[in-house]
């Protein structure tokens, strides 16, 4: 819903931050499409451009060509995200202020996607030292900030428990 509620310009954008964790504002914005290598299917933050200075690589999934694939129809410059005054866009928080009301996510903010996914790779099952490599935290403190447990997480806990147990009975 929150997708629908957004500029056609902001969609993708929000899906990759959505789906790799990485800061809005100064990581995903001033991204440039030489970091992003549609051969090899790898994005990369450079080193020294990211709050911890070190660089990091996502595997480019289907969802990320997708929505860069869908971003690059429309910005056929040198930023992935172009603003209006030939650099890379600054904010839009007027559009995300409407489009989370319309969507009914008010206080919902821009960097709270930053915990959907790492929830999300947390669930998946990749580990949380990958999990923390591929969002950028250098501690377990960081990761346990963002990766909030929800109540469905622990009954998903126990369900793969009970069929642990099952099969281990057999044996």
């Amino acid at each position: 819903m929150l997708l629908a509620a957004l500029p056609a310009t902001l969609r993708p954008l929000i899906q990759i931050a959505a789906i790799t964790g990485w800061r809005v504002r100064s990581e995903l914005l001033p991204m440039r499409w030489q970091q992003v290598d549609f051969e090899r299917g790898w994005i990369r933050l450079e080193p020294g451009s990211t709050k911890g200075r070190e660089g990091r690589e996502f595997s480019m999934i289907d969802e990320l060509r997708a929505a860069f694939q869908a971003q690059r129809e429309q910005a056929l410059g040198v930023w992935v995200f172009p603003g209006r005054n030939g650099g890379p866009l600054q904010s839009f928080p007027k559009s995300w202020r409407r489009a989370t009301k319309a969507a009914g996510l008010d206080g919902l903010h821009v960097h709270d996607l930053r915990r959907s996914a790492v929830r999300s790779m947390i669930r998946a099952g990749i580990s949380p030292v990958v999990a923390m490599r591929l969002c950028g935290w250098k501690s377990y403190a960081m990761l346990e900030r963002y990766a909030i447990v929800e109540s469905t997480m622990l009954e998903e806990a126990g369900a793969k428990l009970q069929s642990f147990l099952g099969i281990a009975a057999s044996c």
